[in-house]
């Protein structure tokens, strides 16, 4: 089957003018941070927001993780239990 709007498309292969951009997008970043302004009271009071619920964030996600392994360890248990059953014969 062919593909409709033309299959006979070639990828472009990256040119050597994007090489050089990437020194120059790092090196303007550097500089970016090196001039940053100081924060305000306001803005330390916003990172430090930002920080503890990015934090409250990650220990959601690891209870959440620790649950799911829990779960999947209790199936795996059952699962086997359940395969000695079948393997002499004995209904479940």
């Amino acid at each position: 089957m062919k593909r409709p709007g033309g299959s006979n498309r070639i990828a472009a292969a990256p040119t050597s003018a994007s090489a050089p951009a990437a020194p120059t997008a790092a090196a303007s970043a550097a500089t970016g941070k090196a001039g940053a302004p100081k924060l305000s009271g306001k803005d330390a009071e916003l990172e430090a927001r930002k920080k503890q619920a990015e934090e409250e964030e990650a220990a959601k996600k690891k209870t959440e993780e620790e649950k799911v392994a829990k779960a999947k360890a209790d199936n795996c248990g059952r699962a086997k239990a359940l395969s000695g059953h079948f393997a002499i014969g004995r209904a479940y």
